[in-house]
């Protein structure tokens, strides 16, 4: 019986003519004067030959009726078969040939007895059928149903690019682990051999015994630093991971209409993941610590020829230390910075990107506050600005890299004017010699050349792996002939490109760089900082190693650099974003 039902109903559902079912814009069912319906497509092409107030006939039952004359939106929708389409879908439902979850219908509040059954991605808004072929009768529309497939298919997609992060956060997390181990033992077993060389040595070598302990559990402690550090950032990572697979497997539970109010929140969520989603993450690996002993045999002749500890640190063995001169630290007041990011030295003054807080900091010769620039009334208002530059005209360039946007201040701060529409993420900034402005267009995986007058100049580069391809472009920078050098942040790598956008070579392929973030040029040297590694790397523009070498402050304590930048006599300006300073490093001959 309750087949027969069915059937039944399926059938008044039905047009008479096309035997389609009711429901998508032209197929809403329009009543005739004796009650009978038909689809609105059917209906038009039944009455598109007659004039208006001539009669025809129902093909049901044959009872005249006359044409109206507004044509087919002169027959009314037939309300009674919507109820009996939406009561169906509920009867699917409670059968479980519907696997969605039951929620309040809603309808249209234009047209209060019309249910929501399309979208408009013009307007990224659902409605009615009736407002489908009206008020968003010229917009990109589709169903409801297949709009909301659509985005649960992203939201699938971006799910499982959640659990292969997961999976590969794990394997590093695991890592860590096992060195923190292999730390702690070859620790002891160094120990034990700087024991048993100055037992030999008898009373003239207890002084040098307690300097090597102290020297070897300095290196130790600094060590697990690290590997603390980067266990600290995988967790991070894995938990806020966690939080949006959590999100998004919420929100695949909803409704069509939950997920499609919900997609801008998700797909902000998300973005992430479209720029860093499938960012990797990376670490320096710490692999044991050691002892040398030299010379035993001699050595009560000359105690200091015993041997030195050390630390095999992945590439940061030898690299030598300098001490950086603080120039600010956190705070909100002129000369405190927050999450102080991208440098520009320029005529004797020093320029600051202070994310934190919104503006650009000027310090002048002596390194002294000269200037903010926040924002210009309502013309210009900072997002966490990435970077800094000034041309040839002495113009302050900056990259307001959550407003996707581009702004030009005079040197006394005031603003000049905006280029935004066509940039996803600019986080650096630099002008060549034809004061034309290089942006990094990360979030879109390209760097463009534009002109001065906002005019498009020249855009190379696309999302892969192939030479002259980028994956999250960091910083730029030129040479004297115009030569581009980026830090391809994801694809771990240096690329060199001509002044046209073509692909010149790879620079540092030995270096086993792990995360290029920022990158400058000056007397021919690439002066290059890496989030895998605490030191900072210099080497020529052909990439060979010049010198390596950590920035420590005052009190004997590494800094970890985000950007840099260089003046004219190599004097070194980092930034330390997450301790919120700026420091001042002397190369002396270093370089």
């Amino acid at each position: 019986m309750s087949t027969t039902v069915s059937e039944r109903l399926d059938l008044e559902l039905r047009c008479p003519i096309c035997l389609e079912r009711y429901g998508s814009p032209m197929k809403s069912p329009r009543a005739l004067p004796c009650l009978h319906s038909l689809c609105s497509a059917c209906l038009t092409i039944f009455i598109k030959d007659e004039n208006p107030g001539s009669v025809l006939n129902c093909p049901t039952c044959r009872q005249p009726f006359p044409v109206p004359f507004n044509g087919t939106f002169g027959f009314p929708v037939n309300l009674s078969v919507n109820n009996l389409l939406e009561i169906a879908d509920l009867l699917s439902l409670e059968r479980g040939e519907d696997k969605r979850s039951l929620s309040k219908i809603r309808v249209c509040k234009s047209h209060r007895t019309e249910i929501l059954k399309m979208y408009c991605k013009d307007c990224a808004l659902s409605c009615c059928t009736l407002c489908a072929v009206t008020t968003h009768k010229l917009h990109n529309t589709q169903t409801l149903e297949t709009a909301s497939n659509e985005t649960r298919n992203k939201l699938r997609d971006w799910e499982k690019s959640c659990s292969s992060s997961q999976a590969d956060l794990d394997v590093r997390l695991s890592k860590v682990s096992a060195q923190k181990s292999t730390l702690e033992g070859s620790s002891t077993s160094a120990k034990k051999l700087v024991n048993d060389s100055i037992e030999k040595c008898i009373s003239a070598l207890k002084n040098r015994e307690k300097h090597l302990i102290t020297a070897l559990d300095r290196d130790k402690r600094l060590s697990q630093e690290i590997l603390n550090r980067q266990r600290e950032r995988l967790i991070s990572r894995k938990t806020a991971l966690d939080k949006r697979k959590k999100k998004l497997l919420e929100v695949l539970q909803c409704n069509d209409i939950q997920i499609m109010e919900r997609q801008e929140e998700m797909e902000e969520l998300c973005r992430g993941q479209e720029t860093s989603g499938s960012a990797k993450v990376v670490y320096a690996e710490t692999k044991k610590i050691g002892f040398e002993p030299h010379n035993l045999e001699g050595i009560c002749r000359a105690v200091k020829c015993l041997g030195d500890p050390n630390i095999v640190l992945s590439l940061q063995t030898g690299s030598s230390a300098l001490t950086g001169i603080l120039l600010g630290d956190k705070g909100h007041g002129n000369g405190k910075f927050q999450y102080p990011l991208g440098l520009q030295y320029h005529g004797g003054a020093l320029y600051i990107a202070d994310a934190g807080n919104n503006r650009i900091q000027v310090l002048n010769s002596t390194f002294q506050h000269e200037l903010s620039i926040t924002k210009d009334g309502d013309e210009c208002s900072f997002d966490r600005p990435n970077d800094v530059c000034i041309d040839l005209n002495g113009m302050i360039i900056v990259a307001d890299t959550f407003r996707n946007s581009l702004h030009w201040f005079s040197q006394e701060g005031v603003h000049q004017r905006t280029l935004s529409g066509i940039l996803n993420r600019p986080f650096s900034v630099c002008v060549n010699s034809t004061n034309s402005i290089i942006v990094a267009d990360t979030g879109n995986h390209r760097i463009r050349v534009i002109s001065q007058t906002g005019k498009r100049n020249l855009v190379f580069g696309k999302y892969g792996k192939e030479e002259g391809d980028l994956d999250g472009p960091h910083s730029v920078a030129v040479d004297k002939k115009d030569n581009i050098y980026v830090a391809d942040l994801y694809n771990q790598r240096i690329q060199m490109f001509n002044k046209e956008g073509l692909f010149v070579r790879t620079i540092g392929d030995s270096l086993n760089l792990q995360a290029p973030r920022s990158i400058a040029i000056n007397n021919g040297k690439i002066f290059l900082v890496d989030w895998g590694y605490t030191f900072i790397q210099v080497m020529n523009l052909k990439g060979a190693a010049l010198t390596q070498f950590g920035v420590y402050t005052d009190k004997g304590e590494q800094i970890t650099p985000n950007s840099i930048t260089v003046d004219q006599e190599d004097s070194l300006y980092v930034s330390d974003c997450n301790n919120h300073k700026v420091y001042k490093v002397d190369m002396e001959g270093r370089s």
